[in-house]
């Protein structure tokens, strides 16, 4: 049975058909509700295996190769953006199309998708199902997929021409993070990146502006060791040795599709997505340190307060043509730059002519953080004014989601859900 269609950018096409030669690579794009098509976005082709070496053909291209390399890009994706399957250029087409090799390489892509979200917490609807463009030299891709019973289907593909910039609305939040637990040394990477998404998900969220979300609540953390917000100590995972606080601002960017509905909501979980990914991230470098520190030191000797990494944005580019949509580095290390980043992103994606620039995301959006501790709203309505923070001597902190709102309408507006919200739950921001 054919699945829904889908749309491909018309750069993935001209790419593919001036390519000589094999190459593999993936298939970059957005995975839209079950009602809109899919969107193919970009293609990013896997470099070879030994340094300069070339790829000739499949067996060329291990497949611990192609999943290491396809960890690294998904790290360099927004929210909403994804892997979507892989492409071929081979001369024997039909051949590559179905060879055994490539359906492992795929199944590979797809448990290595599967995982990451897992961790991430991330939502996983339809993620089974992958796409594979496979084309001759001068001969346009042909699409099929590989459905949820690992077989091969026809796929109704479109070619259009910008597609990033014709369906996809591009949404972005800022978040100050200061979490302060007294939390022990078993603590894993886990429990915090799991600890997040579920002070995340007890949130409601609301539209700032045409592309800003705000979430919305009044959240107490408790220092007396105990998981207030749900969230559960994990046995497996590494350690994060002495650290207690998590501190840093956390810019996430995330793209949906214009038609999609209750398009703010849908925006919202994208933009948790992303903000999770964030710490991942700057764990999975805390965890590296650790494993280069001699030894010997002592735990004690570590750092308790682990900085957020600053992230920048920069200009997808696929076959040395923009894409339409932004890319993401994390700068995590203090002795790194942005240029080092971004030298390192050219090498991972391989167009090393074609991304010239990145800009700090909180430069390029120019917003203010709406993950806030003891900020004043700047609606001076007293419904919406918080409760006054007492100081204390215990490791408790109070933290509030900042409301900012352009005019009186959505004033009104922000209102009006507050109180709906708070027919249904007791731990919003008191009246």
């Amino acid at each position: 049975m054919p699945l829904r269609p889908c749309v491909a950018d018309d750069k993935i096409e001209a790419y593919m058909r001036r390519t000589k030669g094999f190459s593999l690579g993936l298939l970059l794009g957005h995975r839209s509700s079950s009602n809109l098509s899919d969107l193919v976005l970009a293609a990013v082709p896997t470099p070879p295996e030994q340094d300069g070496g070339k790829s000739t053909q499949l067996s060329d291209i291990s497949i611990d190769w192609m999943v290491l390399h396809a960890t690294q890009v998904l790290g360099y994706l927004p929210g909403g953006i994804d892997c979507l399957g892989m492409y071929v250029v081979a001369r024997d087409a039909a051949t590559s199309l179905n060879g055994i090799k490539l359906h492992r390489h795929m199944l590979a892509l797809r448990q290595v998708q599967t995982r990451l979200k897992k961790s991430l917490h991330a939502i996983s609807d339809d993620d089974c199902v992958q796409y594979i463009a496979v084309a001759s030299p001068g001969v346009s891709p042909v699409f099929k997929a590989l459905s949820k019973g690992n077989a091969m289907v026809p796929v109704d593909c479109k070619w259009q021409p910008d597609v990033a910039t014709t369906f996809l609305r591009r949404f972005t939040c800022s978040i100050e993070v200061p979490i302060i637990i007294a939390s022990p040394p078993s603590r894993s990477h886990t429990w915090w990146t799991t600890r997040l998404h579920r002070q995340l998900q007890n949130t409601i969220s609301i539209a700032d502006s045409s592309d800003h979300v705000t979430f919305l609540r009044a959240l107490a953390s408790s220092g007396n060791g105990t998981d207030d917000d749900g969230v559960r100590t994990c046995s497996t995972g590494t350690p994060s040795r002495s650290l207690q606080t998590i501190q840093g601002s956390i810019h996430c960017v995330a793209y949906v599709h214009r038609k999609t509905k209750t398009i703010v909501d849908v925006a919202a979980d994208r933009l948790r997505e992303d903000g999770v990914h964030s710490l991942a991230t700057r764990l999975a470098a805390l965890d590296n340190d650790d494993q280069s520190t001699d030894a010997e030191e002592s735990p004690h000797e570590a750092s308790q307060t682990m900085a957020l990494p600053r992230r920048a944005v920069f200009s997808w580019c696929s076959g040395g043509v923009p894409a339409g949509f932004d890319g993401l580095l994390h700068v995590v290390e203090a002795h790194e730059s942005l240029a080092d980043s971004l030298s390192n992103a050219r090498e991972v994606l391989g167009d090393a002519s074609s991304i010239l620039h990145a800009t700090w995301v909180e430069e390029a959006a120019k917003e203010v953080p709406v993950w806030a501790e003891k900020v004043e709203p700047t609606c001076k309505s007293p419904w919406l004014t918080p409760e006054p923070i007492t100081p204390t001597n215990t490791v408790t902190s109070h933290h509030y989601w900042r409301l900012t709102t352009g005019s009186m309408a959505a004033a009104l507006s922000v209102l009006a859900l507050a109180l709906l919200w708070l027919r249904y739950s007791s731990t919003l921001l008191p009246l």
